[in-house]
Order: C-alpha cells, then structure tokens, then sequence
C-alpha cells in the first residue's frame, strides 16, 4: 500500500518501513515478516478461522487499492464505507424489528463485519439477537436477496479487498472461451458420444 502511493520506489527498507507505521499508528499491534509478506496482529487470529486466513494469503488475487482519498477515509475509525446495498438491506430489516436508532446503527456494523468476512450463520445469530423476526418463508427468502445484493458490493477479505462484482469483472476480462459451432452431424463437444 505505501509502495502504491509512492510512485517511483520500487521497495521499502526496514527503517522507512518503522518510521511509516509509527507515524501512521493508531492502534496498538504488532508486525513481523517472513521476508515476503508482512504480517500484522490487529485482529485475534484466534478469532477468525485459520482456513480463512489460509485463504487470502495463499490467494493468487490481486489486493485492492484503493484511490488516497478513499484510502484515507479508512483512518476514521467511525468511517462508514458508501454501500447502498447494505442501505437496501437494513431499509428490509426495518420491517421486521423495532430497535431504537443506535441499534439500527450497531446491527448495521454487525453485519458489515459479518459479510465482510463471509459467515452467513453469525449472520442469521446477529439478527436473532437484535429480535428481527420474519413472519414467513417469503420474507425469509427477500432478506437472502438483499443480503446476496449486499455480499455483492462489499469489500471482502477473501477477496483481498474486492467487491465479488469486481472479482467477476476481472477475471472476465482475461476469460476468452473459443466458440466452434458444431455440425448437425457432428458429435456433441461435451463428450457424451451423442450427436
């Protein structure tokens, strides 16, 4: 991410890299390297699954980079990212639960952290904690399309940063599937044998 923004160095040493985060900081946590990645203890790896963690740094995905002045929202810890699906969602959820507007803003929060790292059941937890009760499986079955809506347009860190519609749209741009039309007699490219 420095790297990103400073146009021009191909590398940072140990020292810059010191003064960067000390000037930075503003929470209190640990760095260390295996001399390819750096590694930080902001989040209790206790806390999220391992195979998670596996996943983004053993992913082959390019990290999101965001704009600087988007980047630097982020230093704003009640910084709230613009996702007008998430607006669509909690609008939903406001049917079906009577919470006062702190709460509203706190079940918000919850289910950003929730999709942001992908786990649906603490999803469905969060909402039967906050009373959000849904009358029938119809409504069951809006909320899932609000909430995919949502996932959608959400930084994830299995996606090691990008939205899922960015991640589509990358990889389908370098997607190029030759198509052969096939005779009336000729046999079916899918391998059955069948004409």
């Amino acid at each position: 991410m420095y790297l990103h923004y400073k146009q021009g160095e191909t590398k940072i040493n140990k020292t810059k890299f010191k003064e960067t985060v000390y000037d930075s900081q503003v929470r209190s946590q640990t760095y260390w390297t295996d001399h390819v990645t750096i590694y930080s203890d902001y989040f209790d790896l206790n806390d999220l699954k391992s195979d998670l963690l596996l996943e983004i740094l053993d992913s082959d995905q390019p990290y999101y980079q965001p704009e600087r002045t988007e980047f630097f929202n982020y230093a704003d810890v009640d910084y709230k990212p613009i996702n007008a699906k998430l607006d669509d969602l909690m609008q939903f959820l406001s049917k079906f639960g009577s919470l006062n507007d702190e709460q509203w803003e706190d079940l918000r929060y919850e289910i950003l952290y929730v999709i942001e790292f992908g786990q649906l059941q603490e999803m469905l937890e969060e909402l039967d904690c906050a009373g959000i009760d849904f009358k029938s499986p119809k409504d069951l079955d809006k909320f899932m399309k609000h909430y995919i809506a949502a996932v959608n347009h959400s930084r994830l860190w299995v996606n090691r940063g990008h939205t899922p519609d960015e991640i589509s749209k990358l990889y389908a741009e370098n997607v190029h599937i030759p198509i052969k039309k096939v005779g009336r007699n000729e046999l079916c490219p899918c391998g059955s044998g069948k004409k």
